[in-house]
């Protein structure tokens, strides 16, 4: 069954090489010169033009045709190609002599062939005036008011142009371009004129490639050939099977891309989302080339589906600039300078998204024009529209403006502790639009930027030092040399601590009741549990300073903890300080 499927594969692989290899796209060739225009500086001029070129690529494509029909073998000859290259050639000339500015550039090409086939099938079935009753360069010259003529009895105009690409040319007018589905099928019945190209539009439209059909078309059964809607039976077929396998390649991508069990926020997962924007642009655009160089599709058909593969290409496109974006910030970031500055990642990461919105947006803008829509005559025409989409805009702009300031400013980074507007917690994360805080009972607070920036903020993370503050309570009866004895205690044992600066014990009260003493120091360190445990302690040493009070054989409370038993001790000694701030 392996062997069968493989089987299948190579065939399929086989066929698609030769019908590409024999899709039969422009070529150049040493016959007519398709660098010099066409003469059309006047209506005479541009009618023999277009008629004289015409009927030369009709004749050459036809003589093509029946010499490759005689030969064998899967491709043409030489001489073939040849002949095919002059025709194009030929046709190219005819081309030049329509007025094809209001045509989309992505579809100028394919249009121009199209109609020129199609007015040279109307021209072959209504009767035309000799050249020499069409207005000539002399009639041109002599009455400047000359800039339109009609052939007679119908509304296909030749007009000069009056500025732009074709400036001062008598053409074919792009009205006249637009109408010629119109007029075509209101001549299609009549019968061919004397001298006609019989059947050279039907052949174009029929076959596949651009003018010369490959020779495996001769191989399509007769039934193939009915048209449907300007498409042959075998044109439908072929773009349903094309799609069929693109729509089929396209799943199965997206199928390995969500089986690979990446994690999301790992580098490879971040490339890895390319593979699936990158896989649809290479397969329509490939799907696109195939359906227009080798099924040839026409008319409103291939307008339509051309539209249809160019806007899906810009969208994708602009989806791609966007992955790409983020994925080279993510990659920037996890460098070893970011690791140790996640104010600075959050900001890059969050530029980068920017920068990938902006370059989205600017390829589905530029995908616009070239398609040719008014983009920007479209936004410009949304008025109150716009007004109402640029209100909205104004927090989501103020949220990105102080983003911005805030990585600047640097009033907090992640990781910090802070408080603002009531709310305290840790920060963690800082965005393009929000900041995201962690509160102690562990919920999550977003605050806008704007919101955040305008706000007073108290970072405790910040601290160089944290402030000791707090009194200590003596019985009211205390003697003067006891309290005084416990100031010098309470000194020594802050001064003897190297974490502890600024430190002062005072007696600041005397109380009926309590004998109040403040100890006020900093202890040099930003960590809260760090700075507990060392206020513990402290606390501790300073409880057993205050048991040490000798009040003659009784033993002094303080309230700390109240009145103990009367067992007397000793203050500490130099060694228990020694000993206290060694382990501190």
């Amino acid at each position: 069954m392996k062997q069968v499927k493989q089987f299948i594969l190579w065939a399929v692989a086989a066929f698609v090489a030769v019908v590409l290899a024999q899709s039969t796209l422009p070529v150049s060739s040493a016959g007519l010169d398709p660098l010099t225009p066409p003469h059309t500086e006047s209506p005479q001029e541009t009618l023999g033009q277009f008629l004289e070129n015409t009927n030369e690529a009709y004749r050459l494509l036809m003589a093509a045709h029946e010499e490759s029909k005689q030969e064998s073998g899967l491709f043409h000859s030489p001489p073939v190609k040849a002949l095919a290259a002059q025709a194009e050639e030929a046709m190219e000339r005819a081309v030049r002599t329509l007025n094809l500015e209001s045509v989309p550039e992505t579809s100028k090409q394919r249009v121009g062939l199209e109609s020129a086939l199609k007015l040279k099938e109307i021209l072959d079935r209504i009767p035309l005036p000799s050249l020499d009753r069409v207005p000539d360069v002399n009639e041109v010259t002599e009455d400047p008011s000359l800039v339109r003529w009609e052939i007679p009895k119908t509304e296909i105009a030749i007009v000069k142009s009056q500025g732009g690409q074709y400036a001062d040319e008598f053409l074919f007018s792009p009205d006249t371009i637009q109408r010629l589905k119109e007029f075509y099928l209101e001549v299609r019945d009549l019968p061919y004129q004397p001298g006609a190209s019989e059947g050279f539009y039907d052949f174009y439209i029929s076959t596949p490639g651009n003018l010369l059909p490959p020779k495996w078309s001769h191989w399509l059964p007769h039934w193939t050939t009915r048209v449907y809607w300007e498409q042959t039976l075998w044109q439908w077929f072929g773009l349903a099977i094309a799609l069929a396998l693109a729509v089929f390649v396209i799943a199965a991508i997206y199928r390995w891309r969500h089986s690979s069990h990446l994690d999301p926020r790992s580098l490879a997962s971040a490339w890895a989302g390319l593979w699936l924007p990158a896989s649809i642009i290479i397969i329509f655009y490939c799907t696109e080339i195939f359906a227009i160089y080798t099924l040839n599709l026409t008319g409103e058909v291939d307008r339509i589906f051309a539209i249809a593969v160019e806007v899906l290409l810009f969208i994708v496109g602009g989806w791609f600039a966007f992955i790409l974006a983020n994925a080279i910030g993510r990659t920037t970031i996890s460098s070893a300078y970011f690791r140790q500055k996640p104010l600075e990642a959050a900001m890059v990461r969050s530029g980068f998204r920017a920068i990938g919105i902006v370059a989205a947006a600017t390829i589905i803008y530029f995908g616009g024009e070239f398609l040719g829509v008014p983009v920007a005559p479209l936004f410009a025409s949304l008025g109150v529209g716009s007004l109402a989409i640029g209100l909205g805009a104004k927090s989501y702009v103020e949220n990105i403006v102080s983003g911005i300031n805030l990585f600047l400013d640097r009033p907090v980074q992640i990781g910090d502790f802070c408080e603002f507007g009531g709310i305290a917690g840790t920060v963690e994360n800082i965005g393009l639009r929000a900041v995201r805080i962690r509160t102690p009972d562990r919920k999550i607070v977003t605050v806008p930027n704007s919101n955040f920036s305008n706000s007073e903020v108290v970072n405790y993370s910040q601290r160089d030092r944290r402030l000791l503050n707090f009194r200590v309570g003596l019985p009211s009866t205390t003697k003067h040399y006891q309290v005084k004895d416990v100031l010098d205690k309470m000194r020594s044992l802050l001064a003897a601590n190297s974490g502890v600066e600024e430190q002062k014990v005072h007696l600041v009260n005397l109380g009926e009741k309590s004998l109040e003493i403040e100890v006020f120091a900093y202890i040099l360190s930003q960590r809260t549990s760090e700075f507990l445990d060392i206020q513990e302690e402290l606390l501790l040493a300073m409880m057993e300073i205050v048991e040490t009070i000798d009040s003659e054989g009784d033993r002094s409370s303080s309230v700390l903890d109240g009145a103990k038993d009367g067992k007397k001790s000793s203050p500490p000694s130099t060694e228990f300080l020694k000993n206290w701030d060694e382990k501190h």
